[in-house]
């Protein structure tokens, strides 16, 4: 019990230090995207050490052998070689003096955590060919999303433009469903534990992408309060992003359906209405993070309530009626803030401009130079309560179907 406490202040403190260092301009994705020409050896090692991030927490937390071992004997010489080619990453992006201490102490304090794991008795470890096989396909998951901007000839060619409703937006929207349907064909006849540690590990490397963004929109010419604050967990998908680990982690039915009410809704509208506007190539990054996130964040919430212990209580609408007034009215808050003192409109949830070309303008109300359409807010809202209470019925009607057959075979 003592060791477990223990582990878990050190897994507090190493997401405090990560979180930190991501705010900075990121060495890795500076590096992909500045450095073109850098050898691919040295862009290769810190691809490949990406997943070091997943299974620190991994075993920090469940001290599984299989997991220990892949962290010890896998992902520890990988962090070791790419610790080498730090040298050439510093001097690629001048660093003030707090970002370069943070990104030192992140790199040291992994490092430290590496060798706990590796060097305790504590972390039982064990090692197959599969293990590879484990890291590599976490690996594939934690590819930057930027890394594809490299291929400049690819991003300047007209088919692979991407607007809003052309045919790589349809394209996305099956790739939406399908990736659903492959993870729960993938999980279907796994055991329980197996089940968990697969959507808890893709909840991870979701949140993982999530922080890599922030050093993203630090990059020259995003390096602007805009992005800076669009980059936040203050709409409704990126808050899923973030609460998702710790649903799937503290096992809570409640707080699991909870987050599929909210989160399921919110990723179909922002697919089907997505706010990337213009025409953007498929490999730039708004377009790659949008989509992986969005699609990975829908694929992981439905099979954690089909595979998962979920509850879905009618009155637990009541929840997310407050949750949502509360979020709303937040949202509200912080555009009028950011308006008034920053000088743009951040849109938050799109309470200040409909996604799509319906504006209700009755009923306004003037927050300095912002203006709240109460009208077209509360439909904003009860849309969303709507789509949370047919998610909940569904949901609940699919469970009692489950219920009914399983009776019906014993």
């Amino acid at each position: 019990m003592k060791r477990k406490v223990f582990n878990n202040l050190l897994l507090i403190l190493y997401l405090i230090i990560f979180i930190a260092n991501s705010f900075a301009p990121n060495l890795m994705e500076v590096f992909l995207i500045k450095h073109k020409g850098i050898m691919e050896f040295r862009i290769l090692s810190f691809i490949f050490s990406a997943p070091v991030f997943i299974f620190i927490i991994l075993s920090l937390l469940f001290n599984k052998k299989q997991i220990n071992g892949i962290t010890s004997f896998i992902a520890f010489p990988l962090y070791v070689i790419n610790l080498f080619f730090f040298r050439d990453l510093f001097n690629v992006y001048a660093l003030n003096g707090l970002e370069l201490a943070i990104a030192i102490t992140e790199m040291v304090y992994s490092l430290i955590l590496l060798l706990y794991i590796m060097i305790s008795k504590y972390f039982i470890k064990e090692v197959r060919w599969k293990s590879l096989l484990y890291y590599l396909a976490v690996l594939i998951f934690c590819i930057p999303m930027n890394f594809f901007m490299r291929f400049d000839s690819l991003r300047g060619i007209a088919f692979f433009n991407y607007q809003n409703f052309n045919g790589w937006h349809i394209f996305f929207l099956f790739s939406f469903i399908l990736a659903a349907i492959l993870l729960y064909y993938f999980l279907k006849n796994k055991n329980k534990e197996y089940q968990f540690l697969t959507l808890f590990t893709l909840s991870l490397i979701l949140f993982e992408h999530f922080l890599m963004r922030f050093s993203f929109v630090r990059l020259h010419v995003y390096q602007d309060i805009s992005n800076i604050i669009g980059a936040l967990p203050l709409y409704v998908c990126s808050f899923g992003i973030v609460m998702l680990p710790l649903a799937l982690y503290f096992k809570s039915p409640i707080f699991k359906g909870f987050l599929f009410m909210i989160n399921t809704p919110g990723a179909i509208i922002v697919l089907v209405y997505p706010s990337i506007k213009g025409v953007v190539s498929i490999f730039h990054y708004d377009v790659t993070y949008f989509f992986f996130t969005h699609i990975l964040l829908f694929a992981i919430t439905l099979n954690m309530t089909i595979f998962l212990k979920t509850r879905f209580r009618y009155r637990d609408l009541s929840y997310v009626a407050g949750f949502l007034f509360i979020y709303f009215f937040t949202m509200i808050v912080l555009n009028s803030i950011v308006i008034n003192f920053f000088g743009f409109d951040p849109n938050f949830s799109f309470v200040s401009t409909s996604p799509i070309p319906l504006m209700v303008k009755q009923l306004s109300l003037k927050i300095g130079a912002f203006t709240v359409y109460i009208l077209y807010v509360l439909i904003l809202y009860l849309v969303h309560l709507a789509l949370a209470s047919v998610t909940c019925i569904i949901a609940n009607v699919v469970a009692n179907r489950k219920i009914s057959q399983s009776k019906i075979s014993c």
